[in-house]
């Protein structure tokens, strides 16, 4: 949905499917401090498995909790 706004030419929040624990931390340097991201399954359904981080390690936390 929000590639549907960002081609729409609105603002929107900057996503990414991560693949890895890499990629979680590579996507995280990228954020504003203080550094707020949602981390959530790709089929996610209501809050299922969604996590509010605010550091990097509990992205990559969330990030293991998910991809086991």
């Amino acid at each position: 949905m929000q590639e549907a706004v960002r081609d729409a030419g609105l603002r929107a929040i900057k996503q990414k499917l991560c693949m890895s624990e890499q990629e979680v931390i590579d996507f995280t340097n990228t954020l504003p401090e203080p550094l707020m991201c949602v981390v959530k399954p790709n089929d996610s359904a209501g809050s299922d498995s969604v996590f509010k981080c605010t550091t990097t390690q509990q992205a990559v936390n969330a990030f293991n909790l998910i991809h086991r």
